[in-house]
């Protein structure tokens, strides 16, 4: 469920059903580079602090 949880998050326009038909390696594909861009972003902020 969280995994779901965080799909909601990352794609606010998401409809779930559509998230349910994708097959669920596409969206963990998916969900990881959104992942990642959030990691680097927070290394890029503690590099300017």
């Amino acid at each position: 469920m969280y995994f779901i949880e965080e799909m909601r998050r990352a794609f606010p326009s998401y409809n779930i059903n559509t998230f349910i038909k994708v097959s669920y390696l596409e969206s963990i594909k998916m969900l990881a580079k959104v992942l990642q861009s959030r990691i680097e972003e927070e290394r890029c902020k503690r590099s300017i602090a």
